[in-house]
């Protein structure tokens, strides 16, 4: 007669729903913490450098105005109280994102999307507990999205090449970070069969999508490809400049742009 194990997946998946959405709020708490101690920061060093700035031009040109004598009081504890805000801010900073971090690796690893690709026989799995890499896909509604009337086939797994160009890019990429795992929406996210519905999967999936992102070990974003077919793992154009050598013997070298930012990402088609 086989003894009952101490604790059955069934328990121990049971456990751990309990556990992660106070986990997920605990985090996000944090999160924003930060966000609020890091923008007191910037206010409080704004104030104490314009009260400095306003009591030393006072310095260079004085005055017997009883006004402005009030007023290089007021900024005189302006500037006190917004360094030591500074001060404690930072501290508390440097506090909550420890916490953050602590709390993030912590749900990393018992936390997951529902659906993930496993590259390593590239099939979906349902629960696991690990790192995972997260992609946002722009192009939803594509030929290989998962869909009710194909849900059963994808978990009985299919080849990377299978997959459009952009989507086996980011396969290669993850795997050569080292990661096992990978979740893009089109392809973990039940989606409708006409663009624009929205499946129940869908509506309850895409509401986690921030906590996928801030969890995943990093998020790729294909800016440079216009499409899921044409992929973004392409040879760079050279930008080595033209040298050229005057009489004298002395060299100068002419370049075009290499990079521009607003263009290659800003007004990129995933962006769009």
């Amino acid at each position: 007669m086989k003894s009952k194990p101490i604790l059955t997946v069934r328990e121990y998946v049971d456990r751990l729903r309990l556990t992660k959405n106070l986990d997920i709020r605990a985090f996000l708490v944090f999160q924003r913490l930060c966000r609020f101690y890091k923008t007191l920061n910037v206010v409080a060093a704004l104030v104490a450098g314009l009260s400095l700035a306003i009591l030393t031009f006072n310095e260079f040109h004085p005055t017997e105005s009883s006004l402005v004598r009030a007023a290089e009081g007021f900024l005189c504890s302006s500037a006190i109280t917004a360094v030591i805000s500074a001060m404690t801010s930072t501290m508390l900073l440097f506090r909550f994102e420890g916490q953050e971090h602590a709390t993030r690796k912590d749900l990393a690893l018992a936390w997951s999307p529902l659906f993930m690709l496993d590259l390593a026989i590239v099939e979906y799995l349902l629960g696991l507990l690990l790192w995972y890499n997260g992609k946002n896909n722009r192009w939803r509604i594509a030929l290989m999205s998962l869909q009710m009337d194909n849900l059963e086939q994808r978990q009985k797994g299919f080849q990377a090449q299978d997959l459009p160009k952009t989507f086996q890019d980011t396969v290669e990429v993850t795997r050569q970070l080292g990661k096992q795992y990978l979740w893009i929406d089109s392809l973990c996210i039940i989606q409708g069969l006409e663009e624009g519905e929205e499946t129940d999967n869908w509506k309850k999936e895409s509401k986690r999508m921030e906590t996928v992102f801030s969890l995943a070990y990093c998020t790729l974003a294909a800016s440079s490809a216009k499409g899921s077919d044409e992929g973004f793992l392409k040879l760079r154009p050279s930008s080595l400049p033209l040298q050229i050598q005057t009489k004298d013997g002395r060299w100068f070298y002419v370049s075009t742009e290499v990079d521009n930012f607003l263009e290659d990402v800003e007004k990129a088609p995933l962006n769009g």
